[in-house]
């Protein structure tokens, strides 16, 4: 098996901490920022109970053991799939990838995403599905790596100005809006477990484990990352019980509410620039999978890609969880098999 030439981290604590801080900040996307606060405003304090086995437990658990079969593997997770099982669990891979992929797509990208653009420009919430998720398209066919790489450092340097500006704590004035949201916790719980530890984010889990030369270090980075990532998503949660925001997205209520029209662009600017962070190499991978299933032209499989994300938008935000909460145990139990193989 080929040895993967990655970058290898010391181990300082320097070199440690940064690690693990840039893995949590990376992986922060839609779920930590839109769908767990969300969640918060229809569960209220039986959310924490939720962000702790999904991030703290059952992601933690999946982290891990991606980073282990990528310290093990030295390679990427499809290449070490094939080589150990062939072209068909290579497959397998892609439609576990896939299942995560295209719905959490099309919730990040599609439903919230394209809720912003169509209150900004004033349109219909389907018109701004759309070219929010063409916009991201667009993106990965050009290729502009240095349009990427600033947005992926603005949103890094936003991420922790938008936790500061969520104190003070305190309850909102004004009446809110609580949109009815009737899913079950245990169906938040996979569908959560499946937007931060399944899809994209085990390939590149994979990928950071083969930089280190000891498995477990790379098992314990991982770990402490999505602790650090789960921290986050706990604090923009009790933000939302505590201070009764409601809405679609209630993060950007809480700023807009504390600081005015400043917290409201820092919301979107830190949101629009997360998105745009994960939603562009997400759309990479739905079309890599989608060209080595069907033996499209990655041009093609692009937009089959984008044809089917918008298509799966409309389905609305239950039904999206629901099927975020399938493929989610689905792809825990692949990568549970794929990681049995690495530990005999």
């Amino acid at each position: 098996m080929p040895q993967y030439p990655g970058y290898r981290p010391g181990y300082s604590f320097k070199g440690l901490f940064f690690t693990v801080f840039s893995l949590a900040m990376t992986n922060i996307a839609g779920d930590n920022m839109a769908v767990v606060p969300l969640m918060a405003t229809a569960l209220q304090n039986d959310i924490y109970g939720v962000v702790l086995a999904a991030y703290f437990g059952i992601g933690a658990c999946l982290a891990g053991i991606s980073a282990w079969i990528g310290a093990i593997a030295k390679d990427e997770l499809p290449q070490t799939v094939e080589w150990n099982g062939g072209k068909p669990a290579k497959d397998l891979l892609a439609w576990a990838i896939l299942g995560v992929c295209l719905p959490a797509s099309a919730l990040t990208g599609g439903f919230f995403a394209g809720a912003i653009l169509a209150d900004i420009f004033g349109v219909a919430h389907g018109w701004g599905a759309f070219w929010a998720l063409l916009i991201y398209a667009f993106c990965v066919r050009k290729k502009n790596k240095r349009l990427v790489l600033s947005l992926n450092t603005l949103s890094l340097l936003t991420i922790p100005l938008l936790l500061a500006a969520c104190f003070p704590l305190g309850q909102l004035t004004g009446s809110q809006t609580h949109l009815p949201v009737p899913v079950d916790q245990w169906t938040v719980i996979w569908a959560l477990v499946g937007y931060n530890a399944c899809g994209l984010r085990p390939v590149l889990l994979t990928e950071a484990g083969a930089c280190f030369h000891s498995p477990w270090l790379a098992v314990g980075t991982a770990v402490a990352a999505k602790w650090l990532e789960g921290a986050i998503t706990l604090f923009f949660a009790y933000a939302v019980v505590e201070s009764g925001a409601a809405g679609l997205l209630p993060i950007g209520q809480i700023l807009e509410n504390h600081w005015g029209m400043v917290g409201r662009m820092l919301f979107l600017t830190s949101f629009l620039t997360v998105i745009f962070s994960c939603m562009v190499p997400a759309m990479d991978v739905n079309a890599h999978q989608i060209k080595g299933l069907t033996g499209l032209r990655h041009s093609h499989a692009l937009c089959l890609a984008l044809i089917i994300t918008l298509s799966i938008t409309f389905l609305g935000l239950v039904k999206l969880l629901g099927m975020l909460a399938i493929a989610g145990l689905a792809a825990t139990l692949t990568m549970l098999s794929i990681g049995r193989k690495f530990t005999r």
